[in-house]
């Protein structure tokens, strides 16, 4: 769930928000989760923005899928400065390097130290995408009086889905979604549509690809 703002921010949600959400008839547990975007520095000096999700502490609710795993453990989160990576965020940070466990970067001035490898799903931009605790996110970002940007929840046996969403919607005033939902991305089409014109006009008889 998240604060039903415009489709290319994430604004964050107050705290007192998750007990609202656990309060909610239907819901089984629910926690929160981060996501930001922080500068990282890769061991050759080069800066990138990179996309940091946050996950529960106790749970690790929201990292990867185990099959997803290249190499690490989801559990290895929970080691100090640990992160995981996503591939092609592996392959900027380390270029020419092969796969391995245990290299070191900066993020916002504080280390960070890849304990996984994932084969995440490409985001909308292309920005490394990095998985760490939600206490350690904000170590990386530094503190924030809000820093809850969605609530992840599991509902109880026998609720219907589509029911819950409502309820939560109701008392909450949250968008709430489920893995069955559909997104309407038409604000982040027209959002990014003077950049794609630009790009289309700069390189008009261009062949650009990988």
């Amino acid at each position: 769930m998240f604060a039903p703002s415009s489709v290319r921010l994430t604004e964050p949600l107050g705290r007192p928000l998750i007990d609202d959400v656990r309060g909610v008839p239907g819901v089984r547990w629910a926690v929160r989760m981060f996501k930001g975007q922080p500068r990282a520095k890769a061991p050759d000096g080069r800066f990138r923005v990179t996309i940091l999700l946050g996950v529960d502490d106790a749970s690790l609710a929201g990292a990867p899928e185990k099959p997803k795993m290249i190499l690490g453990s989801v559990e290895s989160l929970r080691d100090p400065d640990a992160v995981i990576i996503d591939l092609a965020g592996y392959h900027f940070f380390f270029p020419g390097q092969p796969l391995a466990l245990g290299k070191t970067f900066e993020m916002n001035d504080h280390r960070a130290k890849v304990v996984g490898i994932v084969n995440a799903s490409s985001p909308f931009t292309t920005f490394p995408v990095f998985y760490s605790r939600y206490s350690q996110a904000i170590n990386f970002v530094g503190q924030e009086r809000r820093l809850l940007s969605f609530v992840l929840v599991k509902g109880a046996p026998g609720t219907p889905l589509a029911e819950l969403t409502e309820r939560i919607h109701a008392a909450t005033g949250l968008k709430a979604i489920t893995g069955e939902s559909q997104m309407d991305a038409t604000a982040m089409i027209d959002y990014f549509a003077p950049l794609s014109a630009w790009l289309e006009k700069q390189n008009a008889g261009k062949k650009c690809g990988w």
